[in-house]
């Protein structure tokens, strides 16, 4: 068009309701495109985190469901193709973009490598490699480690490499749920190496193996055989004992196998007269064993004593599950509580208790033990300050062992020595801080943060610790299909690629929703470590 032309153009006045009307539908017409690209992208996030094939959504069945909830609004679906494309490509963005923001908090509170590790039907040794901070945990890599199988200096090296993936200076421990002398001998050669790292062993699991420890003990097998006679019965027949039925539905949240015969006895014992009632009614046919051992007081009495015994150490594994996860600071006081509780419950008689003890040092001197543990005990304020077992030789040791691994500059060492004795004797800003309530809003980690200016030094390390989890990956459920599909995909670099950044949208969509509102539970966390925990009539256990 010429200049001539464009000058007889008349513009048409901006209140010209025909403009108005126009700019009124493009807006519409955006906000409408916007909502169903928005619709197809959550789509696309539901996918991925649940591990569905991406064809799934092309289903009739699939399409139906979403049909039936989005009657009356704009819900588009989208094809398998744009979950392939531009929805893929924007939620890989999104999880990169989430897990460097993780990642930019890990010099200041430090973290923690966790090993969710696994045997497959196929005899491979599988590992997914997340780290853990305050700020969430994030998923890094999964590894075939069956070429690695007890070969120390090749698994060592494989830590050594992860580890300079995260950052040497940024990890504090490696967290491992595996119980091999293997293990050991890969702990003690990389302290060699990277002695500023500690290998530690997941709480969770060792309480597991503790557990499976007791199963074995005369008393406790017998009265656990006894009482899945009772539990099957129940789930053969869920008409006739319907009341009942949440014995069993009621160890399906617990992710620590080892803990369910136990829970299921818990759950037995709290229904003790319901059971009788129901069981030993005229009008049931209940198999005369069943009516045997429901009528026998001295099984009940078996049951309290198997309670007293294991209770309390699966109630440690439901605190550790409850957000948020940084407990160094209390694991060592937690173990000893522990036992605490158990001689209490068998009534102080030693022939009872020391045999439980037994078991529970057997596991913790052999694999949970660390210097970490006494660090944080030493270091979590809410217990120093409350208690005179800092004096303890052994707490004193694991502290300084923490000390001299944590830098090879003995005048920095020799710095934090001295402001390890302010602390001891709560002068300047400590003083104020010995005021703080520990079912305050506040984790010792932020304690240190608010109160230990004062001593920068001891400071930095402090919230190092404290900051740290003691539990491994496990807890997480993350999908190990996924994983699997991933080592016995092809040697087709594009097929790699695409399942790799798969499983890396996936876990970390997992990890990021489970993390959410963590913060916000600090004070419930704190009470229930240093109540609930040890209160054999709190209620926690049984929700």
């Amino acid at each position: 068009m010429d200049s001539a032309k464009r000058k007889n153009l008349k513009r048409p006045p901006a209140d010209d309701p025909e403009t108005e009307n126009g700019d009124h539908l493009t807006s519409k017409t955006n906000f409408r495109d916007s909502l169903m690209k928005e619709s197809k992208r959550i789509i696309g996030r539901f996918v991925y985190e649940s591990g569905l094939n991406l064809d799934a959504v092309s289903l009739l069945s699939f399409r139906m469901m979403i049909s039936s909830f989005s009657r009356g609004l704009n819900f588009s679906i989208p094809s398998s193709l744009e979950l392939k494309g531009w929805i893929f490509d924007d939620t890989l963005k999104e999880m990169r973009a989430h897990v460097n923001d993780v990642r930019k908090t890990w010099v200041i509170s430090g973290c923690s490598i966790l090993l969710d590790q696994w045997t497959d039907a196929k005899n491979r040794d599988l590992v997914n490699v997340l780290v853990d901070c305050p700020k969430g945990t994030v998923y890094l890599s999964s590894h075939d480690i069956s070429p690695l199988r007890h070969n120390v200096n090749e698994m060592c090296s494989f830590f050594m490499k992860i580890i300079e993936e995260v950052g040497t200076d940024d990890v504090v421990q490696i967290v491992s749920s595996s119980p091999s002398v293997f293990m050991k001998e890969v702990s003690d050669r990389l302290a060699e190496k990277q002695r500023k790292v500690f290998v530690t062993m997941s709480a969770s699991s060792c309480i597991g193996l503790i557990l499976e420890k007791l199963k074995e003990l005369k008393l406790i097998k017998e009265t656990l055989k006894e009482a899945e006679i009772i539990t099957k019965f129940i789930d053969n027949n869920p008409k006739s004992v319907n009341c009942l039925q949440e014995v069993s539905d009621a160890t399906k949240h617990l992710v620590l196998d080892a803990a369910l015969p136990f829970q299921a006895l818990h759950k037995l014992s709290l229904q003790k007269e319901s059971l009788k009632k129901a069981l030993l009614s005229s009008d049931m046919v209940v198999k005369k064993s069943v009516a045997d051992l429901v009528s026998d007081e001295s099984f009940w009495i078996k049951v309290s004593s198997v309670l007293s015994a294991a209770i309390p150490l699966v109630r440690v594994v439901e605190c550790m599950n409850k957000p948020p996860h940084p407990h160094m600071g209390f694991m060592y006081e937690t173990m000893d509580q522990v036992k605490e509780t158990i001689k209490k419950e068998l009534k102080y008689k030693k022939i009872k208790y020391t045999q439980v003890w037994e078991v529970i040092d057997g596991v913790w001197d052999e694999f949970l033990h660390n210097p970490l543990h006494c660090a944080g005990f030493f270091l979590n304020p809410y217990i120093f300050y409350a208690d005179n077992q800092h004096t303890y030789p052994e707490i004193a040791t694991g502290m300084l062992c923490c000390v001299v691994r944590s830098t090879e500059d003995t005048n920095v060492q020799d710095k934090i020595v001295v402001e390890m004795e302010r602390y001891r004797i709560a002068i300047g800003s400590f003083k104020a801080g010995m005021d703080i309530r520990q079912d305050s809003n506040m984790s010792p980690g932020d304690w240190w943060n608010e109160f230990g200016k004062d001593c920068p030094t001891l400071q930095r390390l402090a919230v190092r610790i404290l900051n740290q989890t003691c539990d491994g990956g496990s807890r997480f459920g993350l999908d190990r299909s996924s994983m699997d599909a991933f080592v016995s995909a092809g040697k087709n670099s594009v097929e790699l690629k695409r399942l790799t950044d798969l499983i890396f949208i996936q876990y970390n969509m997992k990890l990021q929703n489970l993390c959410c509102g963590d913060a916000n539970d600090i004070s419930s966390f704190n009470r229930i470590w240093r109540t609930n925990m040890v209160d054999p009539t709190s209620t926690i256990f049984t929700k």
